[in-house]
């Protein structure tokens, strides 16, 4: 079986076993097994998913955005059904509470049936899940957060407001100490959304950026914005701020299978051709 999305650049796998197909009451959710790669999730034909490069994407959306937080405790994510995100927040030895809201139960029970990590994760006392729209659960929640993964939303097309979004989202977070990660929507070559976005974000709050790699998604390459109350928050920063990962480095074992937090000067690194189109949308790199 072979499977690629509709865009002018995708991914293309060949030699897949499905292994799951299900119609839930609000999409079409498939499992696939690649003999290389590990499972695939695919939702609404569209690849959310490999599981070999999971970390890729899921280490960079928690543990890059983690580097301004000393010592987090409670973490929210929005989406992330897949369970990826958790697992990483939940190996935090400081954090007391991870969130995760998912407007599907389907998706976490068929990645609890197909997954080793997510039943570990829902066997876990500090996860809570809860299954409802994330812009109803933002509207009505009172709590406040560390750190908030939003796994879901496009932040300049998915509210009708501009600003909605980050006002939501903002009320949520710990005073001087929140932070809220975001990928961007689309790849670093579509210049209108990433200007876009860029533009919107600057305009709201301080924001640092970093270039992340995500084979599953069109165009490969994308910025994760992180912005918020953290006074931490630096696109100039040099080591990590975060207690777990200055004593992971002093023991010499990185937290990740890929991010490794004593290289934060690259993780923080934007190329030539990302502060052009600052340039172009009135900011110099200087004001992020």
């Amino acid at each position: 079986m072979e499977l690629h999305e509709n865009e002018s650049v995708s991914l293309h796998l060949s030699n897949l076993t499905l292994l799951d197909d299900i119609e839930s009451r609000v999409q079409k959710i498939q499992i696939y097994q690649h003999p290389e790669l590990g499972k695939v999730l695919v939702i609404n034909n569209e690849i959310h998913n490999v599981e070999k490069w999971a970390p890729l994407y899921h280490e960079s959306i928690v543990n890059i955005p983690m580097m301004f937080i000393y010592r987090p405790q409670t973490v929210l994510i929005l989406g992330g059904g897949d369970l990826f995100a958790a697992e990483i927040a939940l190996s935090y030895p400081s954090v007391k509470k991870v969130v995760v809201c998912d407007y599907d139960p389907e998706v976490i029970r068929l990645t609890s049936k197909h997954y080793t990590h997510a039943k570990a994760v829902l066997e876990d006392t500090k996860i809570s899940i809860v299954y409802q729209d994330a812009r109803t659960f933002l509207r009505d929640c009172h709590e406040n957060f560390d750190l908030i993964v939003d796994d879901c939303f496009n932040l300049v097309d998915d509210f009708p407001q501009e600003d909605a979004v980050f006002d939501a989202l903002y009320r949520l977070l710990t005073p001087n100490i929140g932070v809220c990660s975001s990928l961007m929507y689309r790849h670093v070559f579509e210049r209108h959304t990433l200007g876009k976005t860029i533009n919107s974000l600057l305009s709201h709050h301080k924001t640092v950026l970093s270039m992340v790699t995500v084979p599953e998604y069109p165009g490969v390459l994308h910025l994760l914005t992180m912005w918020g109350k953290s006074n931490y928050l630096s696109q100039s920063m040099t080591n990590s701020k975060n207690q777990w990962h200055i004593k992971s480095e002093k023991d010499s074992r990185p937290c990740g299978q890929y991010f490794d937090s004593k290289y934060c000067n690259y993780y923080l690194y934007l190329p030539n051709y990302i502060k052009n189109i600052f340039l172009e949308q009135g900011w110099h790199i200087e004001d992020v």
